[in-house]
């Protein structure tokens, strides 16, 4: 015998008393397939079925999930009904697994202008040292347009650099107009020695067999300037007149670069 349909999840009763072996209970209208008690079970908590016995989207609300699973950095309970929602900025390189991303599980073209990373999410600090190479870089993906004014500076070069337009008249010493930021460790300073010999120095800055020195001249004076590494603190030019003698006065354009 049947057991009597009922609202109330604990109870419910047989026609002829109780029986344990009764039947199904014939079910409520709309709900066919399904036992009537079992129905209000299931829709008491929320599972499965709507009140009509249809099976529910794919979709989980918020009331179906506990709370305590939801620690509100990664995933978030939110909207209206509450959905279960991966927050925008909640999945961070610390919980991707170590081979979870590589170049086979990215769909091709799947990232683009439209779906890129924004601004600052991804800099030198959040990339492995060996990231990003020569060899992972397609030819004429990086322009001029793609790269911050302030991002490639001459401090960010392996070597040390000093350029000047260099003139000298008199018995003064040389004066320098840089010709772009030098990156050496201290200002150089000229100083004439005598007639057509001077020094250019800086403690201890032009390392043995790592410096580099190129001097040409940049007037039409027939003057024949030239460079000699001293030492590691200094380097002299000597300037001839066409005759070959030492001479003041005298206009040259200088490069100086020491590599590590």
């Amino acid at each position: 015998m049947p057991r009597v349909p009922t609202t109330n999840l604990a109870l419910g009763t047989f026609l002829d008393g109780e029986n344990p072996g009764a039947g199904s209970q014939t079910v409520l209208a709309g709900n066919t397939g399904l036992n009537a008690n079992w129905l209000i079970l299931d829709q008491s908590i929320g599972t499965e079925h709507l009140a009509n016995g249809v099976h529910k989207s794919n979709v989980i609300d918020g009331p179906m999930l506990k709370t305590t699973s939801v620690d509100g950095s990664t995933i978030d309970l939110s909207g209206s009904p509450l959905k279960l929602r991966v927050k925008a900025l909640g999945i961070t390189s610390a919980q991707l697994a170590a081979a979870s991303v590589m170049a086979g599980k990215i769909a091709p073209n799947g990232v683009s202008a439209a779906n890129q990373f924004a601004p600052g999410v991804v800099n030198t600090a959040a990339l492995a040292s060996d990231a990003v190479t020569t060899v992972k870089v397609v030819d004429g993906n990086i322009t001029t347009a793609k790269i911050a004014n302030a991002a490639v500076t001459t401090a960010k070069f392996d070597f040390k650099e000093y350029s000047a337009r260099v003139s000298q008249s008199g018995t003064a010493a040389p004066t320098a107009q840089l010709l772009g930021p030098s990156t050496m460790s201290a200002a150089l300073v000229w100083t004439r020695v005598g007639a057509g010999a001077y020094t250019l120095t800086l403690l201890s800055e032009f390392t043995a067999n790592k410096t580099l020195v190129l001097i040409t001249p940049a007037d039409t004076t027939w003057s024949h300037p030239s460079a000699i590494w001293a030492d590691a603190s200094n380097i002299t030019i000597l300037n001839r007149d066409p005759a070959g003698a030492l001479a003041d006065g005298w206009q040259a354009m200088i490069l100086i670069r020491v590599y590590p």
